[in-house]
C-alpha cells in the first residue's frame, strides 16, 4: 500500500516506511517535532516507522530512552525528537523541560530555528482507554515555555476497531473540554489521531499499520504555522535569556554597592557609586544591543542621574529606617543597604527601559524625557523591593555588615525572577 509523506511516495514494508523507487520530493524548510509521553508507550516505535533507519530504540514497558535524541533524514522536511518518559513524575517533567529549555535556549542565543521545537506529538497508549487531568498538566508543564505550539495527539498502540478509535478520541475530547487550563494548549479538534505505528499479531489474526498517512499528512498541513510561531517562540526565549543575564548583572551589582556602601560616606555625595552603576547600566546596554548609541548613552546617563537624585532626597535612607528593627541597625549597614537597593532599582529601571526600546514598545526620541520614566519605575518597584527586603532582612543587626550583600543580591534576584 502506498501512502503519501511530505510530498513523497512511500510503501509500507514489514512494518517500516521506505521511499517509494522513482518518488518525486519536494522539501520544505526542515521543522523540529518532539515526541513526549510516558515510557512504553510506542515513542521509537513510531519514530522507527515514519523515519526509514532511525533504528531508535524500543522497549516494552520501560524507559529506553534518556535523553532528547533527534532523528531525521535528508529528504524529510522534519526531525522527530525522542524524549525521556516521565512517568507524570513532577522531577520527569522538571528534566524534560530543563533539556527543551537547554535545546531552545541554543537555538535563541544562535538565532537557529533548527534548534526550536516547533510541533508536539502527545502519545498516549491507546489500550488504557482513559486520560487524566494530570496528563493534560503534564503536557502543560513541559510546553508552557511556548504559546500556541501545536499538538498532536497521538494515541498509539491503537489495535481495536474503529469504533474503539472513536471512543478514544471522544473521551480525550471530552477531558479536554473540562480541563481548565485547555485554551494554554493548542489542540485542535481534528488534531487527535488513532495510530499502530507496527503491524501487531493477536490470536484473531495480524492488526496492520493504520493512521500514520493521517499523521504525516495532518504535520504537513501545520508546517506553516509551526514555522511561524517557532519564530515567535525564538524571539520570546531570546528576550528571556536578555532579561535573566540583565537580572543576574543587576543582583550581582546590587552586592557590589552594599560593600561600597558600608564605607562611612554622605549618601548625597556617592560618587563612589556612580563608576559602579556606570558599568552595570552599560553592560544592561549591551545585552539589549541598542543600535541607536546616542539613545543609550541618553538612557544610561539618565539613570544615573535618577540614582543620585532618588539617594540625594533622602527618600530611599528614610524608608530603609521605617522597616521594623531598622532603627536597631548601625549606620553602616543601612548606608550598605540604601546602596545596593538603589543600584538595585535603578538597574531594574534601566533594563526595563531598554527592554521596552528593544521590543518597540518605547519609540527612541530626542523628546523623551527619560530620566522621568526611569523615576516613575523606580517608583513603581521600590514598594515592593522595600517590602521583601524588610521581610528577608528583619533578623539583621550591627553584626550582619558582612551577609548583607549576598542577601541584597538574592532578594534582588528573586523579585525580579517573579516580575518576569
Amino acid at each position: 500500500m502506498a501512502i503519501k509523506l511530505f510530498d513523497r511516495k512511500i510503501k509500507q514494508t514489514n512494518g517500516e516506511l521506505v521511499p517509494a523507487k522513482g518518488a518525486e520530493l519536494a522539501v520544505p524548510s526542515k521543522i523540529n517535532v518532539l515526541l513526549m509521553g510516558a515510557s512504553g508507550v510506542g515513542k521509537s516505535t513510531l519514530i522507527n516507522a515514519i523515519i526509514p533507519g532511525a533504528n531508535a530504540p524500543t522497549g516494552a514497558g520501560r524507559a529506553v530512552t534518556t535523553v532528547m535524541t533527534p532523528y531525521t533524514a535528508e529528504d524529510l522536511p522534519l526531525t522527530l525528537i525522542d524524549s525521556v518518559g516521565y512517568e507524570f513524575s513532577r522531577a520527569r517533567q522538571s528534566a524534560l523541560r530543563k533539556q527543551i529549555l537547554r535545546w531552545s535556549n541554543t537555538g535563541a542565543r544562535k538565532k537557529d530555528a533548527s534548534r526550536i521545537i516547533h510541533m508536539i506529538w502527545f502519545c498516549i497508549d491507546a489500550q488504557n482507554r482513559r486520560v487524566f487531568d494530570e496528563v493534560l498538566g503534564s503536557l502543560r508543564n513541559v510546553t508552557k515555555v511556548w504559546k500556541d505550539i501545536p499538538i498532536i495527539i497521538v494515541f498509539t498502540k491503537s489495535y481495536g476497531t474503529d469504533e474503539d478509535d472513536a471512543a478514544n478520541v471522544k473521551m480525550f475530547r471530552d477531558v479536554l473540554a473540562g480541563y481548565k487550563h485547555a485554551k494554554e494548549l493548542n489542540i485542535k479538534e481534528r488534531d487527535i489521531i488513532p495510530v499502530v505505528a507496527r503491524e501487531y499479531e493477536t490470536v484473531a489474526g495480524t492488526v496492520p499499520i493504520k493512521g500514520l498517512d493521517r499523521l504525516v499528512e495532518r504535520t504537513r498541513e501545520l508546517i506553516p504555522e509551526a514555522q511561524k510561531n517557532a519564530e515567535s517562540a525564538i524571539h520570546g526565549i531570546e528576550l528571556k535569556l536578555k532579561r535573566s543575564e540583565a537580572t543576574a548583572l543587576i543582583a550581582t551589582s546590587t552586592a557590589a554597592a552594599a560593600t561600597i556602601g558600608a564605607v562611612p560616606i554622605a549618601f548625597p555625595d556617592a560618587t563612589l557609586l556612580v563608576p559602579l552603576q556606570t558599568y552595570m547600566l552599560t553592560r544592561i546596554e549591551k545585552i539589549y544591543a541598542l543600535t541607536d548609541k546616542h539613545a543609550s548613552k541618553q538612557i544610561t546617563d539618565a539613570a544615573i542621574k535618577a540614582g543620585v537624585t532618588t539617594i540625594a532626597g533622602r527618600s530611599l535612607l528614610n524608608a530603609v529606617k521605617a522597616i521594623p528593627a531598622a532603627g536597631q541597625l548601625a549606620g553602616s549597614v543601612l548606608n550598605a543597604a540604601v546602596a545596593g537597593l538603589v543600584t538595585a532599582v535603578v538597574g531594574e529601571a534601566s533594563a526595563i527601559i531598554f527592554e521596552n526600546t528593544y521590543t518597540g514598545k518605547l519609540v527612541l526620541s530626542a523628546d523623551n524625557d527619560y530620566e522621568r520614566l526611569i523615576l516613575d519605575i523606580i517608583k513603581d518597584k521600590l514598594p515592593n523591593i522595600l517590602n521583601t527586603f524588610s521581610k528577608d532582612g528583619s533578623g539583621l543587626n550591627a553584626a550582619d555588615l558582612k551577609t548583607l550583600p549576598k542577601l541584597l543580591a538574592n532578594t534582588i534576584k528573586d523579585i525580579l525572577k517573579k516580575d518576569q
